[in-house]
């Protein structure tokens, strides 16, 4: 796994984690960040939390990102410093996922997973070439050019992404996008070298349906008139595992995640609190989780 998969999944997990995968129109990068306003740059750190004398505070900063925008809201730089160890699992992880080689790897002959320490920078640059074309240029913590990409868009939605290796030019990953008469995304496919990855979307009025090619378990999202998402099941085949209800404030932030397991007969509740800036962007979210771990997330904007 290279620097940039390890740190599209960080980005990922933090986005939808408030997000909760909603179906909102996205207009600009900013905007795709949940950001109000003409914003120039901003910062945000994530942070492990701990309660001390009735009050939260930051613990451990995981991960710290800085943007820039240009006056539209669309990136021009990005960087990135977390701290971060991962499991390099075997080759074979790679054609069944995660979900199942987790629980098989001990099992695979003369193949074991070892620790490995990731870079803590990234810095993206950002080209625009044309309307249909994008150009983002990756670079390391030494300032080397590592890697580049080729975003592809038509009627101003992504179809394609391409990631190359700066040093020789070899591709690296190809993601492409399909979508129906509404716009609406219906198949999104990573290729990798030596397998791929498939998720598969349908709609039926104000739900959509998620499925994978990796995974046993598909999903089905319901929204509100807004486009955020109220509730999400989660199957196995045709058995209903677990219903997730979402709940926001006056903002359209998430406020509350409860989730049902219907075959354990219990629930869990996760909970997140803001503070806001006067343009309605939150400067502080404390996020309480239900094993009681507490996360933090600090931002603040610089506006044109």
């Amino acid at each position: 796994m290279t620097i940039r998969n390890k740190e599209i999944i960080l980005y990922t997990l933090a986005i939808l984690t408030l997000g909760a995968c909603n179906e909102r129109a996205v207009v600009s990068d900013a905007d795709g960040l949940g950001l109000r306003g003409k914003i120039k740059s901003m910062n945000e750190e994530f942070f492990i939390g701990r309660s001390s004398f009735d009050k939260i505070v930051p613990e451990k900063s995981l991960y710290k990102y800085s943007y820039s925008f240009d006056y539209w809201g669309k990136y021009l730089e990005v960087e990135k410093y977390y701290e971060f160890s991962r499991t390099e699992k075997p080759d074979s992880c790679a054609a069944v996922g995660d979900s199942i080689c987790n629980s098989t790897v001990d099992s695979l002959q003369n193949q074991h997973p070892t620790m490995i320490k990731e870079p803590q920078y990234v810095l993206e640059k950002y080209k625009y070439v044309s309307d249909s074309t994008v150009i983002v240029n990756v670079y390391d913590e030494t300032g080397k050019l590592s890697e580049y990409e080729e975003r592809h868009y038509k009627n101003g939605k992504l179809t394609s992404v391409e990631r190359f290796s700066a040093c020789d030019d070899v591709l690296l990953s190809k993601e492409s996008f399909l979508y129906d008469l509404s716009n609406r995304l219906i198949n999104k496919t990573v290729f990798y070298p030596k397998n791929y990855v498939e998720s598969k979307y349908r709609y039926s009025r104000n739900k959509k349906y998620e499925s994978y090619n990796y995974s046993f378990k598909n999903y089905a999202y319901r929204f509100d008139l807004n486009g955020l998402t109220v509730e999400k099941e989660t199957y196995s085949g045709n058995v209903l595992l677990a219903i997730t209800k979402y709940s926001y404030n006056d903002y359209g932030d998430l406020v509350a995640e409860q989730e049902s397991d219907m075959l354990a007969k219990a629930m869990k509740e996760t909970g997140y609190e803001y503070e806001y800036d006067a343009s309605g962007n939150w400067t502080l979210c404390v996020e309480r989780r239900p094993d009681g771990n507490i996360f933090i997330r600090k931002r603040n904007m610089i506006y044109y």
